[in-house]
């Protein structure tokens, strides 16, 4: 099996201020859609941070569900508390993702049986 070499797509944020901080949370929605709270999300947990600058860091290209296809996109990034409660959300407009995925398969076929 070979697998797809998939390019570093790293974000970055610097951490919410509170500290009752438990999680953030990425919202994604493809051009020219406006990134809402309605639309495709990703929990992120708590990121770890960079010592260099003390921003968080994710890479986008290691998330599950996380749609691996080019193209440009309008992202937040929101925090939550134990609670549940949802800070506002921070955006970034016109994302260039320049993602490397596999080829698709070939057709698909039906047979009756295998020939064995």
């Amino acid at each position: 099996m070979v697998e797809a070499m998939v390019k570093n797509m790293i974000m970055k944020f610097p951490p919410s201020g509170s500290a009752d901080v438990v999680g953030y949370v990425l919202y994604m929605e493809p051009m020219p859609n406006l990134v809402t709270r309605g639309s495709q999300k990703v929990f992120l947990g708590m990121p770890p941070v960079d010592p260099s600058d003390g921003q968080m860091y994710v890479n986008l290209a290691e998330l599950e569900n996380f749609e691996t296809t080019d193209g440009h996109y309008n992202m937040g990034v929101s925090a939550f508390d134990e609670k549940g409660n949802e800070s506002a959300m921070t955006k970034a407009d016109n994302v260039p993702l320049d993602f490397v995925a596999p080829d698709a398969p070939g057709a698909i076929t039906f047979v009756e049986e295998i020939g064995v």
